[in-house]
């Protein structure tokens, strides 16, 4: 059986065990209050798991909010001491923290929730085995239940301040190996409404997809005057849209978790695939129609999850 302690966040263990990567999370406001209304809206009297608990927050707020009982979920246990700090200082008391999901109760909790949510939505298999924690008890509520995954294309300056700074650079770098390679990146970008937002995936995290992958190829969009597209998600709790990181988001916001983007490639085809098992969202130009049609044997063929590569048989590019 696969174990939360074992399995989730293998790549960032490190980063999630520091407290400043779960400060930078505290301090996105629009980010914490759509969490913090679902609570209040749903916890009251309830059961409630945190799961991928980090600091605790969300479960010490919904004991603030009476609830009558908090599970914290967490596999980093050095934060299970500041779990036990905060709930001190917050007056909560009728609590306990496990390192493993499988500690979690079975069939009697009424309210699982869990800040998963990363640049674009899925964070690794963390997502997968919240709704497999979603799945022991079909009629709690769940929040997040439902992950939306958009992108959208609109004009930044620093592009073309990068185009300049390329051009008149010493050496000339402009080879498919650096430049224009877009180079997927963590962007911030707020108070940039987008209009044309597209939608990828759609994810029900209380029925989630058994498929191993999901993929799609579509035609890269080349509006007039843009250089930039942008990759960014909604989260939805009973129907109802409680969060997003959409570029439109008000720099008053403090902090911003970032969305993923890059330059609009010249290509004229993008192909996104999206490990829902194990999470990483791969990105590759002008993808072969295998890609759609015959998935494993496109990936046994091109797909190594690795940093940047550019793959020079085949002319193609894949960010992972």
């Amino acid at each position: 059986m696969d174990k939360f302690s074992d399995h989730t966040f293998a790549l960032f263990d490190q980063e999630f065990a520091d407290h400043a990567s779960h400060m930078c999370m505290i301090k996105d406001h629009a980010r914490c209050t759509g969490f913090f209304d679902q609570i209040k809206k749903h916890c009251k009297g309830k059961r409630v798991i945190d799961f991928g608990a980090g600091t605790g927050i969300l479960g010490i707020y919904a004991a603030m909010c009476g609830a009558k009982e908090v599970w914290f979920i967490e596999n980093q246990t050095n934060l299970h001491h500041t779990i036990h700090e905060l709930c001190k200082i917050n007056n909560v008391q009728n609590y306990s923290i496990h390192h493993d999901v499988h500690q979690a109760p079975s069939h009697y909790f009424d309210v699982v929730l869990s800040e998963t949510l990363g640049d674009i939505g899925i964070e690794r298999n963390f997502t997968r085995i919240f709704s497999d924690l979603i799945t022991r008890n079909p009629g709690c509520i769940a929040i997040p239940d439902h992950i939306k995954l958009f992108h959208s294309t609109l004009y930044l300056e620093e592009i073309e301040k990068e185009n300049r700074y390329i051009e008149n650079f010493p050496v000339n770098l402009k080879t498919d190996m650096l430049y224009p390679l877009p180079g997927l990146r963590s962007t911030r970008l707020d108070d940039m409404p987008v209009d044309n937002a597209t939608e990828i995936f759609s994810v029900n995290l209380k029925d989630y997809p058994q498929v191993p992958d999901l993929r799609i190829i579509f035609d890269v969009p080349k509006p007039k005057g843009h250089n930039f597209m942008v990759f960014h998600w909604k989260a939805y709790c009973e129907g109802i849209e409680f969060v997003n990181n959409d570029p439109g988001r008000s720099s008053n916001n403090f902090n911003h978790w970032c969305q993923l983007g890059f330059h609009i490639p010249k290509d004229n085809k993008l192909g996104i695939k999206l490990d829902i098992q194990q999470g990483p969202f791969v990105l590759c130009a002008n993808p072969h129609k295998d890609f759609i049609e015959n998935p494993k044997e496109y990936d046994k063929k091109y797909y190594v999850p690795s940093p940047d590569q550019f793959v020079q048989d085949s002319g193609m590019v894949k960010w992972t």
